[in-house]
């Protein structure tokens, strides 16, 4: 994880093909500055750690959207007719639009707090005594804060099973306050990449609401296939493999081409 990929950009810039990407720029202000194999292996820590930390949870996010779209049609249309009212379709959605897409906005903090990535947060230990609610908990003891309990808590969260992205929207129209960052933990072990995480989450969904239709697969009869909505065991939650179908809309392809060129 921290080797293979980063020799194969330093590959890649060494005969001048790949991509221009984190490590790479890093690299070559490395260079720029005369720094040395020190720095290098900083460079490379820093890439090992994002993947480490945020590939696992960003995807878990973004395969419970897509789970989310094919369970909840009417989201996803109340979604893209919000992008193509807003942006239109001659261009991808970009982070200037951000503002301007309440109920994307509204949508991704649902997929945060539908199935979080992390039910059961990073793990923290406390630094003195304490009593919480009658309960004595010692110095050391480790405690696992349930992020899961909280955004499942119906008085907070009313029918928290279902898919309900208008739940973060007031009667105004404007998003609420609850952003959703319990999501991504709390106090000092909370994510420290949180707003890379949060940027890339929403460009992802974004994206993906401007130019494919997520629906539920059908068998040779031409019936709807049920989605399993199980996750898998342990810190961070996936849904386990379903079946669906992801089809470009109708004016996606020609942009799709015409981004891919650029």
């Amino acid at each position: 994880m921290k080797n293979v990929p980063f020799d194969f950009v330093k590959n890649n810039m060494a005969s001048g093909g790949g991509i221009s990407c984190l490590t790479s720029e890093l690299l070559e202000r490395n260079s720029a500055a005369g720094g040395g194999e020190n720095e290098e292996y900083d460079i490379k820590a820093v890439a090992s750690i994002i993947l480490a930390a945020g590939a696992g949870t960003t995807t878990a996010s973004l395969k419970s959207f897509i789970l989310a779209m094919a369970l909840y049609p009417e989201a996803q249309k109340k979604a893209q007719t919000e992008i193509d009212r807003v942006i239109g379709r001659n261009r991808l959605p970009n982070f200037e639009d951000q503002d301007s897409l309440v109920y994307v906005e509204a949508l991704v903090r649902e997929v945060m707090r539908w199935h979080p990535a992390l039910p059961t947060a990073i793990p923290h230990a406390t630094s003195e005594d304490d009593i919480y609610e009658g309960y004595f908990i010692p110095k050391g003891t480790t405690v696992l804060g349930s992020i899961w309990g909280i955004t499942r808590d119906e008085s907070i969260y009313p029918n928290a099973d279902t898919f309900i992205p208008e739940r973060f929207i007031k009667p105004d129209g404007g998003l609420n306050d609850d952003v959703m960052n319990v999501a991504f933990g709390f106090g000092r072990r909370k994510c420290a990449g949180l707003h890379m995480a949060r940027s890339t989450v929403w460009i992802s969904i974004v994206s993906m609401l401007a130019t494919f239709d997520i629906a539920r697969a059908k068998d040779a009869a031409g019936n709807e296939i049920e989605c399993s909505t199980d996750y898998t065991e342990g810190m961070s939650g996936h849904p386990v493999p379903f079946e669906c179908t992801i089809t470009p809309r109708s004016h996606a392809v020609g942009l799709l081409q015409e981004t891919l060129q650029k």
